[in-house]
């Protein structure tokens, strides 16, 4: 029997005509693919720190050859996605000029929910009391001179947990929404800027009249515990002598989080300095509205194709530094090829009816790459599995049963049986999982998490622990490359270390006195753009004795090619390592190997994690 995709073959191939039509938005983009009937194909990059993404922009995105080779079935868009807006100057002027306004403005504070105040020297306000779930601070200043600004610091105290700023156990906090009025009338926040902020929660957030949980600004998840400044700017100036109040709500998804520590003023920028803040805010109102994509991926520049109706087609990220535009071209069309053939598999099975309109909706799912509780950006085709398992209840085809694989409640009925030592019955459950009829829909890695049950079962059974071993030894075996075997391979080699950067290390990785870690597998995945320097961060997540990293060195075909040395003790300030290594160029399908020595004292329970990042050109 010829293959269903075989069969589409010949309708879905055709030769571009005209050069693909380049649209400015994604929103403008969509319209236009409204009117061809076309895709569009949307290109994530990060202009201020993705290297390898602005240069594929001008070398390839931007180029004719490559809107030729695409052709007019689809609508080009580019959509930037910068880290930073302002240069390290412009953050210096901006956080000088807040630190410049006179200090002692406060006049009075309260809050509700029993947070109470404490004034400190230099109209710090330190919150204590009861720190309720939500909460609204009230804050009373006087400014002598005429101000255009509102700053807000967020600052640490001892008194706090973590030294704050925040008053949950991890210092952390997150600010719904600022107001501010005078006496008699409000007065307008018309743009804001943060020396840093949650990737997420961003401080346009917090003057946009919009207190719904996750909106608003919020600490730093790679800091914190720093101590952060905001600068809203006026919309109209205060003259000398005002007195305002400033209402902080904090309202956010994450109860408790309130800052415990922090200082308003107010201030008066000049208009260079004003002009900052305003760039900063255009930019975060572009970064706002680009969310509406719903579109993202950690592994920048990427590709997403849509269709008409903004339903998602494809994601062809972590776009490599030699692609050809003809090979991102065939790459964009095959997606608009996959779309076609969707589109005609959907109307069949609108036509058809019973275990045929079954099938036909599970190669629904199969084509668009749909997996276990995933079914494409916004779960766009969730439609076709509801109508599937409707279709299909006691789940004869298999496919309910691969798209909800849940291995958990068999090993939660396994473990229960463990803790009665009933460990014949618990690998019952093991076996009898194992051979259920609808495994034949299963991927490989679901039939491996399936034999984890038994894995677990062994490490539970004293009698039988050995054999815990042999089931990590077939689990590898089904296909050595699914993350759950690499994993069963570090557990297997567990004396020789971590496999892979995302594990890090644990307690029995460690050896007491001068040792070190080899990092082989997949390390080139953490240096993705030959040519320029990568933070490598080296963290203590737990254990209470000290790691001190000595060096790092990194190999690349077994020469070494980057390193430093410098001995940093873990745990540190934040529990964590930054070494700083410059990549060259090298060719591509090179082997890496990353190597961090360390020592260790005898009987250490340290363990941590590694990761990597691109380092911005003034760091």
């Amino acid at each position: 029997m010829r293959s269903w995709i075989g069969c589409l073959a010949a309708a879905l191939i055709w030769t571009p005509c005209q050069a693909a039509q380049r649209a400015e938005g994604f929103d403008a983009a969509l319209a236009a693919a409204e009117q061809s009937g076309g895709d569009v194909a949307v290109y994530l990059h990060g202009s201020d720190w993705n290297y390898r993404g602005e240069t594929l922009l001008r070398s390839v995105w931007e180029t004719d050859a490559f809107a030729r080779a695409v052709g007019d079935q689809v609508t080009l868009a580019a959509v930037d996605r910068p880290e930073a807006v302002l240069t390290p100057a412009e953050v210096e002027a901006l956080k000088s000029a807040a630190k410049a306004a006179p200090t002692d403005q406060a006049v009075g504070a309260a809050a509700d929910g029993g947070t109470t105040f404490t004034k400190l020297p230099e109209g710090i306000m330190l919150a204590g009391g009861t720190c309720p779930d939500r909460g609204t601070y009230a804050i009373r200043l006087r400014s002598a001179k005429p101000a255009n600004a509102l700053v807000i610091e967020a600052l640490r105290h001892d008194s706090l947990p973590n030294k704050g700023p925040g008053r949950p156990s991890n210092g952390s906090w997150a600010l719904t929404e600022v107001a501010l009025a005078t006496v008699d009338k409000p007065v307008p926040l018309v743009a804001a800027w943060a020396d840093r902020s949650h990737g997420d929660m961003r401080p346009q957030q917090a003057i946009d009249g919009i207190t719904e949980q996750g909106n608003g600004w919020a600490a730093d998840p790679g800091d914190l515990n720093g101590e952060r400044t905001l600068v809203l700017l006026l919309g109209s100036e205060l003259p000398a002598d005002s007195e305002v109040e400033a209402r902080l709500l904090f309202g956010s998804q994450w109860a408790k989080h309130e800052i415990g520590c922090l200082r308003l003023r107010l201030a008066r920028l000049d208009d260079a300095r004003q002009a900052l803040v305003k760039r900063a805010t255009a930019a975060e109102q572009t970064r706002l509205a680009n969310r509406k994509l719903g579109l993202d991926t950690g592994n920048y520049p990427a590709v997403f194709v849509v269709d008409k109706a903004n339903r998602w087609v494809g994601t062809i990220d972590g776009i490599a530094a030699e692609t050809t535009a003809a090979q991102l071209a065939k790459q964009i069309n095959d997606l608009s090829a996959r779309r076609i053939q969707r589109d005609q598999l959907v109307a069949q099975a609108a036509a058809a009816a019973g275990p045929a309109k079954v099938e036909l909706l599970a190669r629904v799912l199969e084509l668009m790459g749909c997996s276990t509780g995933n079914f494409g950006q916004h779960n766009a085709y969730r439609p076709q599995f509801d109508e599937l398992k409707k279709l299909d209840p006691t789940d004869t085809g298999g496919w309910v049963r691969r798209y909800e694989f849940n291995w958990g409640a068999p090993l939660d009925e396994a473990m229960k049986l463990c803790d009665d030592k009933k460990f014949d019955e618990a690998l019952a459950v093991a076996t009898r999982e194992l051979a259920n009829p609808g495994n034949r829909r299963l991927n490989t890695e679901q039939i491996q998490y399936l034999h984890l049950i038994r894995y677990r079962i062994y490490r539970r059974w004293e009698a039988q622990k050995d054999k815990q071993y042999e089931v990590l030894a077939q689990i590898v075996k089904l296909d050595p490359t699914t993350y759950l075997a690499i994993g069963c391979a570090g557990w297997l080699l567990r004396d020789q270390g971590p496999v892979s950067m995302t594990h890090g290390w644990q307690a029995r990785h460690v050896s007491p006195g001068s040792a070190f870690w080899r990092l082989d597998s997949d390390v080139n995945r953490y240096f993705l753009w030959p040519g320029y320097a990568y933070r490598l961060s080296i963290r203590q997540n737990g254990g209470k004795n000290p790691v001190v990293i000595k060096s790092v060195a990194l190999f690349v075909d077994g020469v070494q090619v980057a390193g430093e040395q410098r001995a940093v003790r873990l745990p540190a300030q934040n529990d964590q390592a930054d070494f700083r290594l410059q990549v060259p160029a090298f060719k591509p399908g090179a082997k890496f190997a990353l190597v961090v020595f360390y020592d260790a004292p005898e009987g250490t329970d340290s363990s941590g994690s590694f990761g990597t990042s691109a380092l911005l050109p003034w760091e």
